[in-house]
């Protein structure tokens, strides 16, 4: 027996982990070598001494060790051990630093070894940011996000924690699932583009799939309901009730879900098709990542909300009747004040740019 199988078969049998076969084979081969069968007690006895003492790995562990080897091998003690061979004493510091890994290994774990470290990217107001995770996947955020992510993944999933807007390309791994966590869904992927919007202060979350396919997940239900969408498909989730299951706008063949009704998911759900034709670059759920400001429809409270996040600035729009207004159009290299200049010709309004603060009132 070579001394990696001889070392493997005692160290299992001290930590407890050997098969009863496992066993059977070491108990064989030490009964026929006697050299062997010292060590095998050297180190019984020296792992019985550790584990009287306390979880944490004495100081002087390879000195205790020595001991034991020089009181074994003194003639007055045990007279044949002077025949002990240098191969029994060069694999006995072999399976000293294996006995001790796994002897001591939860007390080092504990006080030596850090935990994953765990990165959280903030993008301010008025920027925006790439950065490339662990697995090779590539997260644009846009501004006021954050994402949460470790320095390596672990064994079985990716997962991530985003608040804001990120526009992910997932790195394929089927092996290796990747997990989007936002306060309202869950979304898991195996290799995608896609875009996220779960900001805070908005009443609805976003999930816009541009390539592949992936499972969104609302979060805190007692079912794990899952909505699959397809290519160039939008989800949007209300976090406000309001509509009845049957106005949802999903189709029957969109849902993986037990039997329960929509509505017992989640208080407002849509899935809507988007034009293959109308490219990311000018889209509004994607411009944001070419530099572009797209806007469809938006009134004007919720159009204020996005150039907040633009430009950085507080917008207060002081009359109900304004903030009702709808607007269509595309910012790109405007200032703010260019900006509003351009919104004045389709609608009536006056502002005032006091700092960081935008002031919107009658005309």
């Amino acid at each position: 027996m070579d001394n990696n199988r001889l070392s493997a078969l005692l160290a299992k049998k001290m930590a407890g982990e050997a098969t009863p076969e496992e066993q059977h084979a070491l108990q064989e081969y030490l009964q026929s070598n006697a050299d062997d069968r010292f060590l095998a007690e050297m180190l019984h006895t020296f792992w019985a001494a550790g584990a009287k003492s306390s979880e944490s790995p004495p100081l002087d562990a390879d000195a205790r060790f020595l001991q034991i080897l020089q009181k074994a091998s003194r003639p007055e003690t045990r007279p044949w051990t002077a025949f002990i061979s240098r191969r029994v004493v060069a694999a006995a510091a072999v399976f000293l630093l294996g006995f001790m890994a796994l002897r001591f290994w939860p007390g080092l774990m504990k006080n030596g070894q850090k935990e994953a470290h765990v990165n959280e990217i903030v993008i301010q107001r008025g920027a925006k940011s790439k950065i490339t995770l662990p697995d090779g996947t590539q997260v644009w955020l846009n501004s006021d996000s954050k994402l949460v992510y470790p320095d390596v993944f672990n064994d079985t999933l990716r997962e991530v924690t985003l608040e804001g807007e990120g526009y992910f390309i997932v790195a394929k791994n089927p092996a290796h699932p990747f997990v989007l966590h936002t306060s309202e869904i869950d979304i898991h992927v195996i290799g995608t583009v896609f875009n996220v919007k779960s900001y805070a202060e908005e009443d609805a979350v976003e999930t816009t799939l541009l390539q592949g396919s992936i499972a969104v997940e609302k979060r805190n239900t007692n079912d794990a309901a899952r909505i699959m969408l397809r290519p160039h498909e939008k989800l949007v989730i209300r976090k406000k009730a309001g509509m009845s299951s049957s106005a949802t706008g999903i189709p029957e063949d969109r849902k993986l879900m037990p039997s329960e009704k929509i509505s017992d998911i989640t208080p407002l759900l849509s899935v809507t098709r988007l034009s293959q034709l109308v490219p990311d670059s000018t889209r509004t759920e994607t411009s944001w990542v070419y530099g572009r400001l797209v806007f469809e429809g938006d009134h004007f409270y919720e159009l204020a909300l996005k150039m907040e996040r633009w430009y950085d600035k507080k917008i207060t729009i002081r009359d109900e009747k304004i903030a009702q207004y709808r607007f269509t159009g595309m910012l790109e290299n405007e200032t703010l004040e260019e900006a509003l200049h351009a919104l004045q010709l389709t609608a009536s309004f006056r502002f005032r740019i006091d700092g960081n603060h935008v002031y919107i009132d009658k005309p």
